[in-house]
């Protein structure tokens, strides 16, 4: 997720997440964060699937550690699911 919002993943990754400011016609609280869209899941298989949990992991973590390293933001979002 850090490396998808620095731009830094090849093309193919391009459409795997959707940022809030871009769902959105209107401000909202998440619009001025770095923060994605969830889609609506149906299935367990949906809640597992990169697009979602990486979006969801990503949402929950603090503003102030996403800008930081990839090494703070992947031990900071273990903490979270443990």
């Amino acid at each position: 997720m850090y490396d998808f919002s620095n731009g830094s993943l090849p093309q193919i990754f391009n459409e795997y997440f959707k940022s809030i400011r871009n769902v959105y016609q209107y401000y909202t609280r998440l619009a001025c964060k770095k923060s994605y869209y969830l889609d609506k899941i149906r299935t367990n298989y949906g809640k597992f699937d990169i697009r979602y949990l990486g979006a969801r992991i990503w949402n929950t973590i603090k503003d102030d550690l996403k800008s930081e390293s990839r090494i703070l933001v992947s031990n900071a979002s273990l903490k979270i699911l443990f």
